[in-house]
């Protein structure tokens, strides 16, 4: 009697590709980051000190790896004066408890305000978006920043002459432009917030310079602040993704079966 082996045939092909899914979902589950924290990131990079309060000085001393709050990292690139009062300057990089997806930048001139006989002060610095250790999802996968802009504080007639700037490139200072967020007084004062630019596409990395200056001897720049928002990606459920395979599964093995 002659022994069909086709269905036995058959059922190993099946049972290779469910094989075949399973890895593939394993993989695809990995890279859509359920897991939680990337080991060498967060063993590298420390959060910023004094809870993200310090001078310019102590930000330049973080060198290349910088620090973060939250799922923000910023580095210090460049400073023009690069000794002098600005080094002194109080840096504070916080995150608001009520707003997750914002983070500030905010500079504060010492020992006192920075006059018109201060002259003009640039900060260069990156802000991008970075798996924060505190929480049980990786931000790298699915935030990007969404808008920025800059504004500054100053004391009723001590707002004159006051012009602050933001411009932001990707790639490096100097390199593709995404715009220039700009905050000026008038002799009798003036708004101390700028425009808000919009970042396309999905980007996480930043690169920043801010220039203020007053060129009134009336006016005095308490404070500078950098806000940075962001957009989320939705990314697939895992249940969505099994779906998705299985249903490519059985359709392979249909045709192979046909």
């Amino acid at each position: 009697m002659k022994t069909n082996k086709q269905p036995t045939k058959m059922i190993k092909e099946f049972s290779k590709r469910v094989t075949t899914v399973a890895l593939a979902t394993a993989g695809s589950v990995a890279a859509f980051g359920f897991a939680t924290t990337s080991p060498a990131q967060a063993s590298t990079i420390a959060v910023c000190p004094n809870a993200g309060n310090f001078t310019l000085a102590d930000f330049a001393f973080l060198g290349a790896t910088g620090c973060y709050v939250g799922d923000k990292r910023f580095q210090y690139l460049d400073a023009d004066p690069s000794t002098g009062n600005i080094t002194s300057g109080i840096v504070l990089i916080s995150s608001p408890p009520t707003s997750a997806n914002s983070h500030s930048f905010n500079y504060s001139p010492r020992p006192t305000a920075l006059t018109q006989a201060g002259g003009t002060y640039t900060i260069d610095y990156l802000v991008e978006v970075f798996n924060d250790p505190a929480t049980s999802v990786d931000e790298t996968l699915n935030q990007f920043f969404h808008q920025f802009s800059i504004g500054y504080d100053a004391t009723g007639m001590a707002d004159a002459g006051i012009t602050v700037s933001k411009t932001v490139w990707l790639g490096s200072i100097g390199g593709t432009l995404v715009g220039t967020s700009t905050a000026k007084s008038t002799d009798l004062g003036g708004p101390s917030a700028g425009n808000v630019v919009s970042v396309p596409g999905h980007v996480q990395q930043l690169f920043v310079r801010d220039v203020f200056n007053t060129t009134s001897p009336m006016g005095a720049i308490n404070s500078v602040t950098n806000d940075f928002t962001q957009k989320t990606k939705a990314t697939p459920e895992p249940s969505a993704i099994l779906a998705v395979l299985a249903v490519a599964g059985i359709g392979a093995f249909a045709r192979r079966k046909s």
